[in-house]
C-alpha cells in the first residue's frame, strides 16, 4: 500500500473553501467541480459534431457512504446521475463523473 504524501488530517482542508456542494442521499460534500465536453458523432464522415456534457467532481473518499452508478445526485442545486467514479492514487480522492 502506498503512503500518502498528505496526512488524512491534511486532506480536509482542500475543501474547506470549495466551491461546490454535492449531495449523495443524507450526505453533503464540499467538492471541487470541473465541466467536460467532449465530442460526439464522427465530423468526418458527414456527422454532425454533438457535445456531450459531464461533469468531473473531486470529493474526498473519506466522506461518501456509498454511491452507485446511475445514482441521482444534487451538485450546486441540479440533479445529476452518476455516470462513473475512480479513487485517486492512494484513494483518499474519489472523481465522481455525471451527467
Amino acid at each position: 500500500m502506498t503512503s500518502p504524501y498528505y496526512a488524512s488530517s491534511d486532506l480536509a482542508s482542500f475543501f474547506v473553501d470549495a466551491p461546490s456542494r454535492i449531495a449523495i442521499g443524507s450526505v453533503t460534500l464540499n467538492c471541487w467541480r470541473r465541466d467536460l465536453d467532449g465530442a460526439l458523432g464522427d465530423p468526418n464522415y458527414g456527422d454532425d459534431a454533438t457535445l456531450g456534457h459531464t461533469i468531473e467532481v473531486l470529493v474526498l473518499t473519506a466522506g461518501l457512504t456509498g454511491q452507485a452508478l446511475d445514482a441521482v445526485v444534487t451538485l450546486d442545486g441540479k440533479p445529476y446521475q452518476i455516470r462513473n467514479s475512480v479513487q485517486v492514487g492512494d484513494g483518499a480522492f474519489t472523481r465522481l463523473y455525471v451527467a
